[in-house]
């Protein structure tokens, strides 16, 4: 796992301290939240923050008050009207689940908002905020190192926000935004989700920048940075996306080395997952106070400079090890996967984890992904093994967020090992495709592969995502004798204590100077004797040489 990761960031929180935020953030009843207008006013002199935010609802009819509860900062709220009228009828209480401390730590409170049975009845109605922070910073504690991972922070000299809730917020709601950045840091530029409409210079020193979106919240909020940027902008392969890299004085010759590599990493993109979902592309330099940020949010990548930003690209690294390359490959691709199509978390991370392997791939062929995935397997075990993490179904609410990345990826390159590489990678695009705009589950994802491989895959979903274990395989062989043409018997025993169906198992036959594989099925039984028809007698067999499935394994004669 790597703690660059935009979902990961999150849940750096979410399952050590923090909640994981819904993907189904109102009832059916409603009302539901359509669009924001965000206006947010930082003075970096005295390093406040002051908020401005219109939530503009859809009505439903109703006799009774509604409730709102939305994830927000720890700002003090100066005023909250409902459709222009002032009201006093809201509360806002320690976010659900954290301790007092650690909602200090977070800024992270609940706000909920009683909106009257009248008002909640009509067609549209909104619901505006006005608050202050006097202190706007937070951050998060990285379980990997125990160093902070920075959700937010403003100082003299630039701003920048991650995923803190720095407007009332709810994932996944509505259909557009207009973010206003107000700054009045001199020659700064805001960088935020969506297009950028305009940049209006202010009579009192406070410039403003307008972003406006198309999409709704995602996952994350909508983002701000802000800092004395140059900018270098191109088209991307799909000739109308414009991709924008921008970078603090002095690191211009590294948003130059950036982006050829953005520009491969997003052609790789466009052709597995589709069309790209945003305008534009923007990657961000930021140089926080303390702690680290590498995350992406809808249409803005934001990388620290002492970290990810300022760091020497080596495309002819393949390795895992090359954070670098994989951090800005990771943080592309969830810009489909997680903004495009609203994942859950544990299915996100771990569909990013085994596309970063696939880029690794397009740059050094199979033999970069065999070494990844082999890595990938060997970090499960040291998980289970040695560092004491409990196994857990990938789905369970309480899994450690390392296993899911490590666990996910290793079943989508089980599924495509099964599937075959043209069924694969269509049943990949299929799904960022069919429910873009959409926060899907995992039978969402499921189906997709079903649709493109014409086959009922609940079983795999279900062994691999739906409950904890491996299988624990021990395997032999011997020449079968008396048949009409050679044979050989190989007997799998499976030793529990959970029993897997593993299809598309690979056997290598290997000879003096010559090789030849076959596929075999596995299936759900403690003990299988398979026959396999060969041109001659092997001098020995091998069981999944090139580490596809994530199995313990056992051989003999």
């Amino acid at each position: 796992m790597r703690v660059s990761s935009c979902i990961a960031a999150i849940l750096l929180c979410s399952n050590d301290v923090r909640p994981v935020p819904p993907t189904a953030p109102q009832d059916d009843a409603g009302p539901h939240v359509i669009g924001h207008i965000v206006k947010i006013r930082i003075d970096h002199k005295k390093r406040t923050l002051e908020g401005d935010c219109t939530i503009l609802c859809q009505g439903k009819a109703t006799k009774v008050d509604r409730k709102l509860s939305f994830q927000f900062l720890d700002g003090r709220i100066e005023k909250l009207l409902v459709d222009d009228e002032a009201v006093t009828n809201y509360a806002c209480r320690p976010y659900p689940g954290l301790t007092e401390a650690q909602a200090k730590q977070y800024d992270l409170k609940e706000l909920e908002v009683t909106v009257p049975a009248g008002i909640a009845a009509r067609e549209t109605f909104s619901i505006r905020v006005l608050y202050r922070d006097d202190d706007f910073y937070a951050t998060a504690v990285n379980p990997e190192d125990g160093k902070p991972f920075s959700l937010g922070q403003i100082r003299e000299s630039d701003a920048f926000s991650s995923h803190i809730n720095y407007y009332p917020f709810l994932p996944h709601a509505g259909t557009n935004g207009d973010i206003f950045v107000i700054t009045n840091l001199p020659d700064s530029v805001a960088v935020s989700s969506g297009k950028l409409v305009s940049c209006d210079p202010a009579a009192d020193g406070f410039a403003t920048f307008h972003y406006r979106t198309e999409h709704g919240s995602g996952l994350l909020p909508f983002p701000f940075a802000i800092g004395k940027y140059d900018a270098m902008e191109e088209t991307a392969c799909d000739g109308k996306t414009r991709i924008r890299i921008c970078s603090l004085p002095g690191d211009a010759a590294f948003a130059k080395q950036k982006m050829p590599i953005v520009q491969d990493i997003f052609a790789m993109y466009v052709s597995l997952f589709g069309e790209y979902p945003f305008p534009e592309l923007a990657i961000v330099e930021t140089d926080p106070r303390e702690g680290n940020i590498g995350l992406a949010a809808q249409s803005v990548i934001m990388l620290s400079r002492k970290v990810w930003f300022a760091a020497t690209l080596d495309a002819k690294n393949t390795g895992l090890s090359n954070d670098a390359l994989y951090v800005l490959a990771d943080e592309i691709n969830h810009q489909w996967n997680a903004y495009k199509v609203g994942s859950p978390n544990y299915l996100a991370e771990g569909i990013s984890r085994y596309v970063d392997s696939l880029y690794g791939e397009r740059l050094g062929g199979f033999a970069t992904l065999k070494a990844h995935m082999q890595e990938t397997a060997a970090s499960f075990f040291h998980l289970v093994g040695k560092s004491g993490v409990e196994d857990k179904a990938i789905c369970d609410p309480t899994v450690a967020p390392t296993l899911y990345f490590i666990k996910g990826a290793m079943a989508l390159h089980m599924l495509r090992k099964m599937l075959g590489d043209e069924s694969f990678k269509s049943g990949m695009r299929r799904y960022f495709t069919d429910f873009a705009g959409k926060a899907t589950t995992l039978a969402d994802f499921r189906s997709a592969f079903e649709r493109s491989s014409g086959r009922r895959l609940d079983w795999f979903f279900a062994q691999w995502y739906e409950r904890p274990g491996w299988p624990r395989l021990s395997v032999a062989w011997e020449p079968v004798s008396g048949t009409d043409r050679p044979e050989v018997g190989v007997t799998i025993v499976q030793k529990g204590p959970t029993l897997f169906r593993l299809e598309g198992f690979p056997v290598r036959l290997k000879h003096d100077r010559t090789a030849e594989d076959v596929d075999v099925t596995i299936e759900a039984v403690e003990k299988q004797t398979i026959r396999i028809g060969v041109s001659r007698q092997p001098q020995k067999l091998e069981f999944d040489p090139d580490g596809w499935f994530l199995r313990n394994l056992e051989t003999g004669k």
